[in-house]
């Protein structure tokens, strides 16, 4: 006889957050150049926060560290 538990999570408890970036995608042999878009921000490829706070700190220290412009970067909420 196996036991297996299951713990129930809540909606917010199954929330994470991701940091995106505003960026430019460069296509330079395409005479027409793509759209700037929201992304994953390459300096936060694969993690993820369990809280908003979590992440606005990760994202604060990258931006006193590299000087970077805080317009260009949003914290993004998933499921």
């Amino acid at each position: 006889v196996s036991l297996h538990l299951f713990k129930r999570t809540t909606k917010e408890e199954a929330m994470t957050y991701t940091i995106e970036q505003y960026t430019v995608p460069m296509s330079y042999d395409d005479p027409i150049q793509p759209e700037p878009t929201w992304m994953s921000s390459p300096h936060f490829w694969d993690k993820e926060w369990k809280t908003e706070a979590g992440a606005r700190r990760a994202l604060e220290k990258h931006l006193r560290i590299c000087n970077g412009d805080p317009a260009k970067y949003r914290l993004r909420q998933t499921v």
